[in-house]
């Protein structure tokens, strides 16, 4: 499986693809910017994903 690094989150290959395929249409019509902002909110919710699991994952550890 690739991993492909964008800043602190990491996505597989498999879910960019996923996202390339959902953004087909509306990747046209961004800007470059518009894009990077995109970008940047999915990063936000893939960390936030990540920080929850680890934070449940170590709660049912110490339990």
């Amino acid at each position: 499986m690739i991993i492909k690094n964008f800043n602190e989150a990491t996505i597989t290959a498999d879910a960019v693809d996923k996202l390339k395929e959902f953004h087909k249409e509306i990747d046209n019509k961004l800007t470059v910017h518009e894009f990077n902002e995109l970008l940047k909110f999915y990063q936000n919710v893939l960390l936030r994903i990540e920080n929850e699991t680890i934070t449940e994952v170590d709660h049912r550890m110490s339990e």
